[in-house]
């Protein structure tokens, strides 16, 4: 019995000795061959490995490159579709008995992705697939929570990308992009368990700090309830969203986003798309409960404000917005505005008023509900101010195709005649009041006005 138990000892010590000495004993050429061989096949493109290959198979098998280049196709800018000084792999190897992947480290090292996309639709990123004339997935391809990848899965004790640099050219709507120093790393025991991403990056110039979490892949990747957390920080934004993808094959969800802009035109300057009228804002906040589905948009108890040099504006309320169709948005709320310089808005927004000149201030707050053509506004408490020009208004206003307002105004005009010549009032006989300070109600439509005084204190040369 001792010969068997020393016989077994001796034939296992053997095949562990096997194990750590044969990767020495073969060529690291041969494994640097071969693997650029391999990849090159799959990949349908030239794959270059500069360097030797080490290999180690126990306790864990380990795989350490120099310098890799997967080559562009013909037709594309940059020579070289990924570079990397190095990799760093390392899998576990009993796992693999039982035909598990387990791996305990994945890093890359300063890897360049150039992903390009050519004027007729063609893609550099399509591998393994006549990547040259391919395009990019049809919408009956796009990505969908259906539970295809339940069968997949990983184990990542480790990956990381260190300093790292992605560009991206469109030159169908010539759009770009770079990301530098891109630094990220994730671990993923398993699709049942948390994952969280952690990192930072330069995007276009802008560091970028980035913490995302999801509880739990797979219920994601199957279209069920998923937890999610993000964060994001930059020197001028800062976006906290905590939510919930819906159970659904698409990527609908609910969360509550609360975000800090502390420089509005650096973030619109990283956007490619021209958003109207932003340069008037300098700083804006945003908060609320957002749910998306598809196209449409719902915020509920949401609260947003903006500020710039011209204006102050505030709303808490509810919206509704459809991207996918020509309809104006839902919105049912409390608006507050304060225009510093009417005049001067009234030019950035390429409004031609007659006598907008007689305005400095004007302010603002109303109920507002919008509808099919406008918008429905309550309670209405208005006040203007210029240098001859004072007045108020409390009251609704109907604002559609037609405007109509009902409520009580105070007005005090000190220079009347300058008034309607700049309102370009026509008069059957020429005014000879200098001044007035009057109220009382008003009733306005576009076909006629009805005015009630309650008080009426007027003063001119002949009165």
């Amino acid at each position: 019995m001792k010969k068997i138990f020393l016989g077994i000892f001796i034939l296992l010590t053997m095949l562990v000795g096997a194990i750590i000495v044969l990767p020495s004993l073969v060529p690291a050429e041969a494994y640097k061959d071969k693997i650029e061989t391999q990849l090159s096949v799959a990949l349908e493109r030239d794959v270059t490995i500069s360097g030797d290959v080490k290999l180690s198979v126990f306790p864990v098998l380990k795989a350490k490159t120099g310098a890799i280049q997967i080559d562009n196709p013909d037709g594309f800018t940059e020579d070289n579709f990924v570079t990397m000084e190095g990799l760093d792999a390392r899998i576990k190897l009993l796992p693999l008995l039982s035909k598990k992947v387990e791996v305990a480290k994945f890093e890359l090292t300063r890897p360049v992705i150039n992903l390009e996309k050519k004027a007729d639709g063609s893609v550099n990123w399509a591998l393994g697939g006549s990547a040259e004339t391919s395009s990019e997935p049809k919408d009956s391809e796009a990505f969908k929570r259906d539970g295809r990848f339940n069968d997949y899965n990983p184990n990542i004790g480790s990956f990381a990308i260190t300093d790292g640099q992605i560009s991206y050219k469109d030159h169908s709507t010539n759009t770009y992009y770079n990301i530098e120093n891109a630094g990220l790393s994730f671990s993923l025991p398993s699709l049942d368990e948390i994952v969280n991403v952690k990192g930072g990056m330069v995007f276009d110039g802008t560091p970028i700090d980035l913490d995302v979490s999801l509880d739990t892949p797979r219920y994601f990747l199957s279209g069920g309830l998923t937890n999610f957390v993000i964060n994001l920080e930059t020197e001028f934004l800062r976006i906290k969203t905590d939510g919930q993808f819906a159970e659904s094959a698409d990527l609908d969800f609910t969360a509550r986003v609360d975000g800090d802009v502390s420089d509005v035109k650096a973030l619109v300057a990283l956007i490619p798309q021209e958003l109207p009228y932003s340069d008037l804002v300098n700083q804006a906040k945003f908060g609320g409960d957002f749910t998306v589905a598809g196209d449409k948009i719902v915020a509920k108890d949401s609260a947003i404000s903006a500020n710039g040099d011209l204006f102050d504006a505030d709303f808490k309320g509810d919206a509704t917005i459809n991207l996918g169709e020509d309809t104006p948005p839902v919105i049912d709320g409390r608006v507050s505005a304060d225009v510093k310089d009417v005049p001067a808005m009234a030019a950035v927004l390429e409004q031609k008023i007659d006598g907008v000149e007689l305005l400095k201030t004007a302010s603002v707050t109303a109920d507002l509900t919008a509808k099919e053509a406008g918008f429905l506004a309550n309670n209405i408490k208005a006040r203007v101010s210029g240098d001859t020009l004072d007045g108020t208004y409390e009251g609704q206003a109907d604002i559609g195709e037609n405007i109509t307002a009902k409520g009580n105004f105070t007005a005090n005009a000190q220079d009347l005649p300058r008034i309607v010549r700049a309102l370009k009032l026509e008069l059957e006989q020429e005014v000879v009041i200098d001044t007035a300070d009057v109220s009382g109600q008003i009733n306005y439509s576009e076909d006629a006005i009805n005015v009630t005084l309650d008080k009426a204190d007027v003063k001119g040369d002949n009165l």
